[in-house]
């Protein structure tokens, strides 16, 4: 069997060009440059366009399924080459298919003119002409023999120039390292290398350097195919940096990071878990948990393993590790690590220690009881309380009322007295003195409104309606009292209630209710227009204030004293009290109060 070496040697003497590329035209082989397979070249790059076009269809044809595809071309910007070219399948990498490309020249065809260029003009034409960077460099003095046109576009220089220059002038490689790349390219050992050059804008360019030996008249000079790699080399830099980078962040992570392959061998453990577990760097790779601790504790680490594996996917697991003749409490969390093909073949595990956090997390439990404990206590206390406060409430509300009524009723009496005896002296002295009568009249006006007044000031400290006929009517005689002092319209719809059992404090309290929500209507809602319901719904007394004002904020503290009283008022005597009310959408005031009457005792 002919070897690798010998059989490129062979293809080299055959006076062609054969190339394999894949179904995308990328070259994997060429018997004019050494080509790797993770660096690729087009076939596009590598022919003039007659040439490119009778190639891609070829390779077209049999994707198809042509067995094969011959075909002679006639280049006339190339001398009347006549180029035979054949294309047919190869079934040997990788199991997939892919193409050799020969291409002779063939100098006997019709049309041809066999002797008007020899072998190494055509040869001279496709290199000049071909859009990948090539150079001509001589194996000894280093000088650059010939470039054609893609080296005149990627370093700037005409081809003149660059005739005149050396390897050196275009190379940051220093001289030895040169020789040694050139000496092996000489012994046919064609292996790429990479290099900085530096084209004509001053600019660093990484190259890939591919050379071959060429024999030409009776020298050895080297064919470089130059590939531009800066992209990919500052590609690989970052992804070095960062892998760097990772591995620094890992040996200095607090956590313990390992990663274990299916048998339950270490792969990979970060410094902080050898120094965990107290052994030199890289003992711990090859090992298994038995070699550290209990088999109990390590068929339960390798049943998680296994669960991940199976399941395909992250999860956290407590373990119980024993560290320096302590246990050690670990939240480890397992991940799956998938190979190319998606099949898992190791586990990544981050664990950390939780110890203290246990500790501490029962400690916070035993003092959360003990809160708990020590809260209820407070809020039986609180309750208490609140029921006090609620009583002392209700007894300062009865006081006051009381007060009030007992004002009330003095200034009635008294006051009222007073001024019905002013008012009939006033009358007397009418008469008697009838030039004075004017005078009189004007007076007996002001006790009239004085005396009005006064009924007003008894009717607000207590309104004697409510205990001679009722909530209604009381209310109804306020609605309308309060429409004739005011401009505001107040649309009532009140039942008339009887109920015998109502006791008088809750019908004072929705009394006070509807006369502090008016009162505040009038003075801070800016509304022309109100609504009064009282009805009774089901078991509950609801009394219902809206209005059309310019509403308030529920949510900031009122500095006034009407809402504050009227929820005192309602929770002293087991009402509930709902505000509800937005910034420019007016208020909605609700009373409700659960009374035990029947439904049939309400007309």
């Amino acid at each position: 069997m002919v070897d690798k070496t010998a059989m490129d040697f062979l293809l080299r003497l055959i006076p062609g060009t054969i190339l394999v590329c894949d179904s995308h035209g990328e070259v994997l082989y060429s018997n004019r440059a050494g080509l790797e397979t993770g660096e690729r070249l087009h076939i596009k790059s590598m022919f003039p366009q007659e040439l490119l076009t009778a190639v891609t269809q070829g390779l077209d044809a049999l994707q198809q399924g042509r067995a094969e595809y011959r075909r002679r071309v006639y280049v006339p910007d190339h001398g009347d080459a006549v180029w035979d070219i054949r294309v047919a399948p190869i079934d040997c990498w990788e199991q997939s298919t892919h193409f050799a490309i020969i291409i002779i020249p063939h100098a006997s065809a019709p049309g041809a003119k066999p002797d008007a260029r020899s072998r190494a003009d055509i040869y001279s034409t496709l290199f000049k002409n071909i859009s990948a960077v090539e150079l001509i460099v001589d194996s000894e003095t280093y000088d650059i023999l010939d470039a054609n046109a893609a080296a005149e576009r990627f370093y700037g220089w005409t081809r003149d120039a660059m005739r005149a220059m050396t390897v050196c002038d275009i190379t940051e490689t220093a001289t030895p390292d040169l020789e040694r790349h050139a000496a092996l390219a000489c012994m046919g050992r064609r292996e790429p290398f990479e290099i900085m050059h530096r084209i004509a804008d001053g600019s660093i360019r990484w190259v890939r350097i591919f050379t071959s030996p060429v024999r030409i008249a009776g020298r050895t000079v080297l064919y470089c195919l130059v590939q531009d790699i800066t992209r990919k080399s500052r590609v690989r830099e970052i992804l070095f940096s960062k892998e760097r980078f990772l591995q620094a962040f890992l040996d200095n992570a607090p956590l313990m990071v390992f990663v274990k392959d299916a048998e339950g061998r270490f792969l990979f453990v970060n410094r902080a878990m050898e120094k965990a577990f107290q052994m030199p760097d890289g003992a711990c790779l090859g090992k298994v948990d038995r070699d550290a601790i209990p088999e109990e504790l390590a068929l339960r680490t390798e049943h998680n393993d296994k669960l991940v594996m199976r399941e395909r996917r992250s999860m956290e697991f407590e373990e119980v590790v024993p560290i320096a003749g302590k246990q050690r409490i670990f939240l480890t969390t397992k991940v799956p690590m998938l190979d190319m093909q998606g099949n898992v073949y190791a586990v990544l595990g981050v664990a950390a220690d939780i110890t203290r956090l246990k500790k501490i997390e029962e400690e916070l439990r035993c003092a959360r009881r003990n809160l708990e404990l020590l809260i209820d206590e407070r809020t039986r206390e609180l309750h208490k309380s609140k029921e006090q406060l609620r009583a002392l409430s209700r007894s300062l509300i009865s006081a006051q009322e009381a007060e009030r009524r007992r004002i009330a009723q003095d200034i009635h009496d008294q006051a009222g007295e007073m001024i019905t005896i002013v008012s009939i002296e006033l009358e007397n002295l009418r008469r008697r003195f009838p030039d004075s009568a004017d005078a009189v009249r004007l007076i007996t006006a002001n006790v009239t409104e004085l005396s009005d007044t006064l009924r007003s000031i008894c009717y607000g400290l207590h309104p004697v309606v409510l205990d001679r006929f009722g909530l209604s009517a009381a209310m109804e005689q306020f609605i309308n009292e309060f429409q004739k002092g005011t401009s505001i319209e107040v649309i009532s719809h009140i039942q008339c209630i009887h109920l015998e059992d109502l006791p008088p404090v809750i019908a004072l309290c929705f009394y006070r209710a509807l006369q502090e929500s008016l009162t505040n209507i009038a003075r801070h809602a800016g509304a022309c227009r109100a609504s009064v319901w009282l009805s009774r719904k089901g078991r509950d007394l609801i009394l219902t204030v809206e209005d059309t004002g310019r509403g308030f904020d529920t949510h900031v503290q009122s500095t006034g004293l009407g809402l504050f009283g009227m929820r005192e008022r309602a929770a002293a005597c087991g009402a509930v009290l709902h505000v509800k009310s937005a910034v420019g959408a007016g208020a909605v005031i609700t009373l409700s109060f659960p009374i035990s009457a029947p439904q049939g005792e309400i007309p």
